[in-house]
Parts: C-alpha cells; sequence; structure tokens
C-alpha cells in the first residue's frame, strides 16, 4: 500500500513562495548580468533548475509505503525504513520537528523504533537497560515518554542515535490508518 501526504494549505503556501523566491533569484543573474557568456547563461539556469527542483521534490513529494516488513517514508529522495517488529512507542506530539510539512499547531502522530543498523549503541543501551532491571523497549520507551528526564539519560551514556522516528501529519493520521489496517485486513486473509 502506498499513498501520498498532503501537506496542509499554509504549508503549501509558504513552500511555493520559497521555491518561487529561488527561482527567482536565480534567474536574476541571467537578465542582468550582461558580463556572462551564453555558455555561463546556461550553466547557470541548469544548476538553478536541479536545485530548485530538488528542494520542491523535497518539500512536496512526501509519500509512504506500507510493506510486508515494515514502514518506509520518503520525502523526496530521503528515505527511512521502520520495521513494524522494531516500533516501540507511538504517541502525538504538538511538536513540529521531525517533519517540516506540519505547519500548525495540530497533533501529529510519531512512531519510534530501535534502529536495529547500531549493534554497538544498542548494545550500550542493553547494559544500560539491565543497570535498571528493565528490558531495552521499556527503558527507550522511559526516555521517549519523559523529555525532563533525557538530560540524566544522555549523563549515563545513552546514544539516542539507535531510534528512528517517524512523524505523520494530522492530515495523514486518518489516511494512514485506513491503509495500515487494509495492509493488515489483506495480511491475515
Amino acid at each position: 500500500m502506498i499513498f501520498h501526504s498532503k501537506p496542509d494549505k499554509r504549508f503549501l503556501l509558504v513552500a511555493l513562495i520559497f521555491i518561487s523566491c529561488l527561482a527567482i533569484a536565480v534567474a536574476l543573474p541571467i537578465l542582468f548580468i550582461p558580463q556572462l557568456r551564453l555558455i555561463d547563461r546556461f550553466l547557470i539556469l541548469g544548476i538553478g533548475f536541479m536545485i530548485v527542483s530538488f528542494i520542491a521534490w523535497y518539500l512536496l513529494v512526501v509519500k509512504y509505503t506500507l510493506t510486508a516488513h515494515g514502514l518506509v517514508a520518503q520525502a523526496g529522495p530521503f528515505k527511512r525504513f521502520m520495521p513494524y517488529e522494531h516500533i516501540l512507542f507511538v504517541h502525538q506530539t504538538m511538536r513540529r520537528r521531525g517533519n517540516n510539512r506540519i505547519a500548525n499547531a495540530q497533533k501529529a502522530l510519531t512512531l519510534y523504533a530501535i534502529r536495529p543498523d547500531r549493534p554497538t549503541q544498542l548494545r550500550e543501551a542493553e547494559i544500560l537497560a539491565q543497570k535498571h532491571g528493565e528490558s531495552i523497549n521499556n527503558y527507550v520507551m522511559r526516555f521517549i515518554a519523559d523529555p525532563t528526564k533525557r538530560s540524566t539519560y544522555l549523563k549515563e551514556g545513552f546514544d539516542p542515535s539507535i531510534l528512528q522516528r517517524i512523524t505523520i501529519s494530522p492530515y495523514e493520521q486518518s489516511l494512514f490508518v485506513t491503509e495500515l489496517l487494509r495492509y493488515l485486513d489483506t495480511q491475515t486473509t
């Protein structure tokens, strides 16, 4: 199952204004610097077009793919894979950090998972969890759930780079849940 993100109207307006300003900034040297040769003008235009296109692609094209093994979140060319079995914690947040497409103060859905590609940091976190007499999952969930005590975790030596986060905006939550339930229904039948 694949579905594309729907940014809110304010974010879309701001992104389009920003992209338009970049395009104008690229076009100005071509129009107003008479010393530029024709090849220089094409070079500036080509490089500027690629940069503006890349930024527009990153800001405006976000999609989520539910596969047999996990969730893939893609913003432009950047992909993040989150295996279902590694998802530890799901909660709603008012924060915009983690997803630049949330331009208002509505609650976003954030999924946290442990990254399996960091074995050294994972072992260190397991040792810290054992010191506290709990599983790695509980230890990490306490780190996520209580931001006021994060400095204590960091002093102990916890490395938050083992965490992976995907934020789904309020506009995408109902679509995400619907697609996830549809996907899980097809997997069980």
